[in-house]
């Protein structure tokens, strides 16, 4: 009797196990809830997007190339840069042409000087976000250049004497500094939008020496 109640009691456990497991596989083949779908993707694609992998796209390297237009109240102009990032920002080489114009002359017509510049600099970054998609930057840079008197012949030849006679000659040269603040927006992994502000100041010019510049372009990473 004791060994029968002994097998009676080890078959029962036995086929008590199984019910678990029944309980398990028809909770699998339970249809899954329409958020719990749309929510594991949506951390997968949370998780891939704060990867550091993210931020390669201003890594410590990598070369830029920008194209960008600027304004003033009294002039408009264009840059190309060149640059390649470093570890906390990056530094450029850049050249640009600026038609600026001067109306407060005693004939009141409007002077035309255009300036062709080359500069360089760094711009080192302030603030970005954690995969640099949208990065502040702010530094300086230091140019060289020319600028060019009544380029276009706009003076009659009575005022444009009177300049003559103090000493504007039909070239000058010119060079300064700016400090610079630079907006960097990239819409694609390696193209960005840009807006910068400029306050140049310049030497060599008869005119004002500090002045403002507030412009926009596009920049790509390779």
């Amino acid at each position: 009797m004791k060994g029968e109640s002994v097998n009676i009691s080890t078959s029962a456990t036995f086929q008590s196990q199984p019910a678990p497991l029944g309980n398990a596989a028809g909770f699998l083949r339970t249809p899954c809830p329409l958020p719990v779908r749309f929510l594991i993707p949506a951390l997968l694609l949370l998780v891939l997007s704060a990867l550091p992998g993210r931020a390669q796209r201003t890594s410590e390297g990598m070369r830029q190339f920008s194209l960008s237009l600027g304004t003033t109240l009294s002039h408009m102009g264009g840059e190309a840069a060149f640059g390649v990032y470093l570890r906390g920002g990056y530094w450029m080489a850049e050249a640009g042409l600026h038609n600026r114009r001067e109306k407060d002359i005693p004939s009141g017509e409007t002077l035309h000087f255009p300036r062709l510049s080359l500069r360089g600099g760094y711009m080192h970054r302030l603030a970005a976000d954690y995969s640099r998609r949208v990065c502040l930057y702010g530094g300086a840079d230091a140019f060289v250049g020319l600028e060019f008197f009544d380029a276009f012949h706009t003076l009659t030849p009575e005022v444009l004497k009177g300049f003559q006679s103090k000493g504007f000659g039909d070239v000058r040269f010119i060079y300064g500094a700016a400090p610079r603040i630079e907006l960097e927006w990239f819409i694609l992994r390696s193209a960005a939008l840009l807006v910068r502000v400029r306050c140049p100041f310049t030497v060599g010019t008869p005119f004002p020496l500090i002045g403002w510049e507030a412009g926009g372009g596009f920049k790509l990473n390779f």
